[in-house]
């Protein structure tokens, strides 16, 4: 190696397309580190080609990580300016590209540090990374707590604080909370006033909670969900009981000003774009009191706060939906991107009416425009957008996720961790595909030494977690390395008797731990093949009962698996076999029913095991610290 030139080494590494090799290559030498690092431009290239900053968590994380570079007065190796912004620094991208690689690792194979936070008075003068708000649900407005990491002077590693916003001289004792929002540098609070019954909204900045918050009176009742965004926020709340008129109102959170406009009925909506100036924000209007097939219509508006006509209405458009019980809801994808969907817990009942639309907002020369992308019918419970993947992540209950492609709509077969799911940050496309089924993580949950409680309440970002019950909160910090040994090489001779039993403790654990993963996997190709016997029996159903089959009421449909909503599964199969048309329809409910009743008992011990193998593997790590340390 020392006798290849540096333009002809330069080369070779330009045109590898194998990160791992080049970043096992930099640590080989000196020399050939210099070589590898300094090709800036293709390792920003290779960054954003994986981790694109279209992605709301990546974005996250990268704008953590510049801030910690600025405030260590360092850009990796590069020299860094920090009289201005980030734009006047030379970030070091190789350096980027394996911290970000890093933090994924450490989220994965539970290379964390736990911290047991106490509430403190104790102003922080530093750089704040990030802050986690968290609230009981139906609690008041004292269990408002706020975890919030620092970078201190001095101090090479960050330190978490716990606080109280800052109520100052408002009238706290009759305040319920209805709602918690926040962005990356506010904080926003929903609450009524039980004895007015006035709605309010407390805003603070994040840097700020130990000022009063900014109060704004909205209206009587609130009759949709906040969203938050940058700078702004929008909700709809109806001022006045006697009107009835529901009032959509925006928020500049940074200018502190805001505009309403009366658009409509009761409606969802959700923030598209937001900008310094503006923002975009889909509109969508339905009659949502029958299920069934159902035509929603779909607004693109622009906020401009401080025009004589603040809310301009940009494109309209419909699609339809088919609806069960649940509200039809616009979700933001991306800047240019939605889906409208609604939840079916079931299979719904007919393959031909999409439960989930993509439309994709696009520019033209008549204006703006918005296109139907594709549809599909399909189970959900909740969605979950993966822009640096091209995909979205449909729960489908049951630990079952289906990835639908952005591009087409198409099912891709992925293995979907838990941790990738919660902090939004997942590994490389080739490394993601090659993931086995049978891949766990290392879920602190699990961890005997933290304790965490079974029921306590999980609110994640891309480098940490916390875990809020009552007044007692455990921040997981993934951003830092922790050294850890994850092999126990020649105990028996560096560490004695104790090392020997601990030995022979760690091969029966080991053997455990190959039981249980073989039958993990024969648990998930079972429910593999169940899925397909389900997807025909539920066929074979519809054909012989009908789509449109009503009990003589005609309140409610039978479904796809033979279910009514809302009727215990034994009472719809005693309905389906005391009104039995023939010995076809009873076989095809009887048969609906055992595969469904088999893949609920094999999800149930598919996370019996999942949690076995994580106690196994959590004792061997234990094992591990203990002789070595």
């Amino acid at each position: 190696m020392k006798h290849i030139p540096d333009e002809v080494l330069d080369r070779i590494i330009a045109a590898c397309d194998d990160e791992a090799a080049l970043i096992t290559l930099a640590l080989s030498s000196k020399r050939l580190r210099a070589r590898v690092v300094g090709q800036q431009k293709s390792w920003r290239a290779r960054y954003e080609q994986h981790f694109t900053p279209r992605d709301d968590n990546e974005q996250k994380w990268l704008r953590q990580y510049k801030q910690t570079r600025l405030f260590k007065g360092q850009a990796g190796s590069a020299a860094c300016s920090l009289s201005g912004t980030q734009s006047s620094v030379q970030f070091d991208w190789f350096d980027i590209y394996c911290k970000r690689r890093a933090t994924e690792h450490r989220w994965r194979h539970g290379h964390y540090i736990a911290r047991r936070l106490r509430l403190t008075d104790t102003r922080p003068h530093g750089v704040r990374l990030q802050s986690i708000p968290y609230a009981p649900k139906h609690g008041m407005q004292s269990d408002v707590l706020v975890a919030s990491q620092w970078l201190l002077a001095h101090q090479q590693s960050s330190v978490w604080f716990l606080e109280e916003p800052f109520w100052g001289s408002i009238d706290t004792l009759c305040l319920q909370v209805r709602g918690i929002y926040w962005s990356e540098e506010y904080l926003v609070i929903q609450a009524r006033d039980s004895e007015t019954r006035y709605c309010s909204l407390y805003v603070w900045h994040f840097s700020a909670l130990h000022r009063q918050p900014r109060v704004t009176e909205v209206g009587e009742k609130w009759t949709s969900e906040a969203d938050i965004r940058g700078n702004w926020l929008m909700c709809q709340a109806t001022q006045s009981s006697t009107t009835e008129q529901h009032i959509t109102i925006v928020y500049d959170l940074a200018q502190g000003t805001y505009c309403s406009e009366t658009l409509g009925d009761w409606s969802k909506r959700c923030i598209l774009r937001a900008t310094a100036k503006d923002m975009d924000m889909i509109w969508i209007e339905y009659d949502y009191g029958v299920p069934g097939t159902i035509m929603v219509t779909f607004q693109l508006w622009r906020v401009t706060p401080g025009q004589s006509s603040p809310f301009q209405l940009q494109v309209a458009g419909g699609a339809r939906i088919d609806k069960d019980r649940s509200d039809i809801k616009p979700q933001r994808v991306d800047d240019d991107k939605f889906i409208i969907w609604t939840a079916w817990d079931d299979e719904p009942d007919n393959d031909l009416l999409p439960t989930v639309v993509l439309i994709g907002v696009a520019d033209s020369a008549a204006g703006v425009l918005l296109e139907r992308r594709w549809a599909r019918s399909v189970q959900v419970i909740k969605v979950q957008p993966i822009v640096s993947r091209g995909l979205l992540d449909l729960d489908q209950g049951y630990d079952m996720h289906l990835l639908l492609s952005l591009a087409d709509g198409t099912a891709v077969h992925r293995v979907q961790l838990y941790c990738w799911h919660v902090s939004g940050l997942y590994p490389p496309s080739d490394q993601w595909s090659q993931t086995q089924d049978d891949a766990i993580w290392w879920n602190p949950k699990n961890d005997p030494t933290l304790s965490i409680h079974k029921s306590a309440e999980q609110i994640s970002t891309p480098t940490a977690t916390l875990y809020g019950r009552y007044k007692k909160c455990i921040v997981v910090d993934y951003t830092e390395p922790v050294h850890r040994s994850s092999v126990m090489h020649n105990a028996k001779k560096r560490f004695g008797a104790k090392a020997e039993q601990c030995a022979i403790e760690r091969d029966h654990l080991i053997a455990e731990e190959a039981y249980i993963v073989a039958k993990r996997r024969r648990v998930i190709e079972d429910d593999q093949r169940l899925a397909v016997e389900e997807n025909r029996a539920s066929a074979e159903y519809k054909r012989v009962c009908g789509a449109d089959w009503y009990l003589p009421d005609d309140s409610w449909r039978l479904l796809g698996r033979g279910r009514m909503r809302g009727m215990a599964e034994e009472d719809i199969y005693m309905i389906d076999l005391d009104w039995g048309e023939s010995d076809e329809m009873r076989n095809a409910v009887n048969e609906n029913k055992r595969v469904r009743i088999e893949r609920e008992s094999l999800a149930a011990q598919h996370s019996s095991l999942t949690a076995e193998l994580q106690r196994i593997r959590t004792q061997l790590r234990f094992l591990d610290d203990n002789v070595n340390t």
